[in-house]
């Protein structure tokens, strides 16, 4: 997503570790942001997975650390997160840190926020 005001790297790769800062949910293609929390989540799984291999990393299973920003954290929000949690880590179980905040950009309700440790071949 461009922001003129605003500068963003996805991710950062140093000595086998990749950050990757914050993602929304929105579509990579379109720059659409999805109406549903649901459907936004979803998208910044994907949206993740898709820049984690990007850098060499080889996806979610070398997520280690997971942030996650919603404008609520209620029994839905938490509900959905662990839904894709399990999707894309089945194999372990990532720190998990929930954060309500008071707004994020423009229709977002979620950006997800993960450190990933990058084994490589």
């Amino acid at each position: 997503m461009q922001c003129p005001n605003l500068s963003f790297r996805d991710p950062i790769s140093q000595q086998k570790l990749t950050y990757l800062l914050i993602t929304g949910g929105w579509d990579r293609l379109t720059e659409a942001i999805p109406p549903t929390l649901e459907a936004q989540i979803a998208q910044a799984f994907d949206n993740i997975e898709h820049t984690l291999q990007l850098s060499g990393s080889k996806g979610w299973s070398e997520v280690y650390s997971v942030r996650c920003y919603t404008t609520k954290v209620e029994e839905e929000e938490l509900g959905l997160i662990a839904k894709y949690l399990k999707q894309y880590c089945p194999d372990h179980a990532p720190i998990l840190t929930g954060v309500a905040v008071g707004g994020l950009f423009e229709g977002m309700l979620v950006e997800i926020e993960v450190s990933a440790h990058v084994r490589g071949e």
